[in-house]
Formats: structure tokens, C-alpha cells, sequence
């Protein structure tokens, strides 16, 4: 077969192909865009950027934490969400042999779920307790339903929620009910 075959025109400078393994084109002025290929590196380099920037994130929010609550309550509303955070990473390191980048994406979510519980929590309020629990356990049970889903992208985001909201809501009870 001829390239020429598979040009528009003769003005053609590219040609995308779903699968070019087959192909030995020789001539510069045409380009090969190997779409799966490419998203992939794109999906690997975005993955990794975003797992480096968590340190960031974590002593940004460690920062404001201790701002608004002191040393000792700072550290200790902190502790439950990145326990959740480590937890449901090593989790689906285990389950699915690695993250992908909207399990990374999804440790974001968990910090912001997962921080209001220990917040409450270290309130000290009785009347908060039952609907912390309420609350946690209506969200992980949704992400644990939609764990079971065969598109990927969203059984990656459901089983970090799941795992990191179960694990921290958890953390924040044994923390906080040592205090009372």
C-alpha cells in the first residue's frame, strides 16, 4: 500500500492512526499521531505532577489548620485525613496494583471530605456525633456502589472516596473519644 492511500489530499500533513505498528514511513513532512500512545503519556505526566504537588497541598492545609486551632488541635484534626489519605492509596495500590490520576485526583477529595469530620469531631459536641456518622456513612456507602462500576475512571475516584472517607472517619473516632 501507498501513505498516499491514506491522505485527504495532496495538502495532508498528518494522518491519525489508532494503531500505526504496521506502518514504516520514511517521509519527514508527515507526522504520526499515535492517539492512544499519546494520552497515555499525557495522563502519566499529569499523574505524576499532581502526586508532587500533595506536599504542597498537605502543609498548606497543616498551616491554616494550626492557625485556626492551635498547635495541639491542628495536629490532631489533621492526623484522621491523612491517615484516610495513606490508607486508601495503599488500599488501591493493593486492589488494583497502582493509582491511576483520578485515584490521585480523588486523595484531594478525601481531604476535603474527611477534614469536616475531624473537625467536628474535635468539637467536643454530642449532638455532632450522630450526624457525623449519618453523614459518613451515606457518603461511603455511595462510593462503595459506585466502586462496582466497570468504567474505570470512576472506579478509581470510588474506591480512594471510599477507602480514605471509612479509614478516617474511623481515626477521628478513636482520636477524639480518647479526649472525652
Amino acid at each position: 500500500f501507498e501513505i498516499k492511500e491514506f491522505m485527504l489530499n495532496e495538502n495532508t500533513s498528518m494522518i491519525f492512526i489508532f494503531s500505526a505498528n504496521f506502518l514504516n514511513i520514511k517521509d519527514s513532512n508527515i507526522k504520526i499521531i499515535n492517539i492512544k500512545k499519546d494520552i497515555e503519556k499525557y495522563l502519566k505526566e499529569y499523574r505524576i505532577t499532581i502526586f508532587k504537588s500533595f506536599p504542597c497541598l498537605i502543609t498548606a492545609v497543616q498551616l491554616l489548620l494550626l492557625i485556626l486551632f492551635g498547635l495541639k488541635n491542628g495536629f490532631k484534626i489533621f492526623i484522621p485525613p491523612l491517615f484516610g489519605m495513606l490508607a486508601a492509596t495503599g488500599l488501591v495500590c493493593l486492589i488494583k496494583g497502582g493509582l491511576n490520576l483520578f485515584s490521585v485526583i480523588s486523595l484531594f477529595l478525601v481531604l476535603g471530605f474527611t477534614i469536616d469530620y475531624a473537625i467536628f469531631k474535635s468539637s467536643g459536641i454530642k449532638s455532632n456525633d450522630d450526624a457525623i456518622l449519618v453523614s459518613a456513612v451515606t457518603t461511603a456507602f455511595s462510593f462503595m456502589l459506585l466502586s462496582f462500576t466497570s468504567f474505570k475512571l470512576l472506579n478509581s475516584i470510588a474506591l480512594i472516596l471510599f477507602f480514605g472517607i471509612i479509614v478516617a472517619y474511623l481515626y477521628s473516632n478513636l482520636i477524639f473519644t480518647k479526649d472525652k
